[in-house]
């Protein structure tokens, strides 16, 4: 049982699963992915600050907006209908952003 002790859990982007009674961790896919804006997204109209996509865990890595892509975008960035915003992080983190952006919020 001292293998447990010596995983690492401050790693970001692994998971524990467990293998023959033992937890183990191993890398999770973390990827990006893009979520344009359309006329009814939820998202349109705030801040990317007022939405809190770090809680999901996603990462916003840029905004494009009319052809222009902008790296590392504040958080007092207004969204419009029309942007496409760059996500990075794991397929569930990625699903509740997308979420955020495109629903209620």
């Amino acid at each position: 049982m001292e293998r447990e002790e010596h995983v690492d859990k401050s790693v970001e982007d692994w998971a524990l699963t467990e293998w023959a009674g033992i937890a183990v961790a191993e890398p999770e896919h973390v990827r990006l992915h893009s979520v344009p804006l359309t006329a009814g997204s939820g998202a349109i109209g705030r801040s990317l600050g007022s939405l809190d996509l770090k809680a999901t865990g996603a990462e916003v890595r840029a905004v494009r907006r009319r052809g222009i892509r902008g790296d590392d975008p504040t958080d007092s960035l207004v969204l419009e209908a029309g942007d496409v915003i760059v996500l990075r992080g794991t397929s569930e983190a990625i699903e509740l952003a997308d979420a955020r952006l495109l629903g209620d919020g």
